[in-house]
């Protein structure tokens, strides 16, 4: 989409002595310490219910209470090399993300310099073909922000990181400020919003209720509304209610990555002109 012009608020863009900074991670030991974490939990995570549901009831038939210990205590030692493992690949693997972007020199930037968390780069403004400003979102609530830089041999991927300024700032005012820092080198920036689907099992789609708050019409109108604009839904009891309780029906469940599209694209018709 065109970017109009705008002032990026304090704390996403600083003012240099040779230019501007645009900040992705204000914090490098938070950003590692944050993928060594995820790394520790992963393995945990994946393996907690067989181990508990499975493996240790076993253990304790076979070998009574010392035999579930000595298994728990072997299967903990094997959880915490697994974490460490996946934490220091995580780790490694953040070491690419950018930190900051800076164009140099202020007034009019001829090149881009790239801070990695280990490195930097540097690219030529005169390579630049496209910068697009992306917003993710998943149910209709943004999860990330990303600067994405397109030159003519490669693609830079800046996503700013948990707590970032630049997380919170609206993608057409970011696309707004870059654009005017770019524009005497004649190079195009858009923004732009990308929906990434939640993929929820039929057990958590939506009820009529939820979705006719999405849509804001009457519960009464939500069937017509979804199957009009092809919106996937599900009749009957899901599989923990048929277990805990049976013969008891329920009504249609729509699902909420469809939900979500139909009330974005409400969402534009209502704000145009007439609409």
């Amino acid at each position: 989409m065109p970017t109009p012009g705008s002032e990026v608020p304090r704390g996403v863009a600083a003012a240099m002595p040779e230019g501007w900074r645009l900040v992705f991670l204000p914090s490098l030991t938070g950003h590692l310490l944050s993928s060594a974490a995820a790394g520790m939990v992963i393995p945990l995570v994946v393996t907690l219910p067989a181990t508990l549901f499975c493996v240790l009831p076993v253990a304790g038939v076979v070998g009574g209470g010392a035999g579930a210990l000595r298994t728990g205590l072997v299967l903990f030692g094997l959880l915490l090399l697994a974490g460490v493992a996946v934490a220091v690949a995580l780790v490694r693997a953040a070491g690419t993300d950018v930190r900051w972007v800076e164009l140099r020199p202020g007034a009019a930037p001829t090149v881009l310099v790239v801070r990695r968390v280990w490195g930097r780069s540097t690219v030529r403004v005169a390579d630049l073909r496209r910068v697009v400003v992306v917003e993710r979102r998943k149910l209709d609530r943004r999860i990330g922000v990303q600067v994405v830089v397109h030159t003519g041999g490669e693609t830079v991927t800046c996503t700013a990181g948990q707590g970032s300024p630049t997380e919170r700032v609206g993608v057409a005012q970011l696309a707004g400020w870059v654009s005017e820092r770019l524009a005497s080198a004649g190079v195009l920036v858009e923004w732009e919003t990308v929906t990434e689907p939640a993929l929820l099992t039929v057990e958590n789609w939506w009820t009529a209720e939820k979705v006719a708050q999405a849509w804001r019409v009457p519960v009464a109108r939500v069937p017509e509304i979804a199957q009009q604009q092809g919106v996937r839904s599900h009749t009957g009891l899901s599989r923990i209610g048929a277990t805990h309780q049976p013969g008891r029906s329920t009504g249609p469940r729509y699902d909420p990555d469809d939900v979500c599209r139909v009330a974005a694209r409400r969402s534009v018709e209502e704000r145009a002109p007439g609409g």
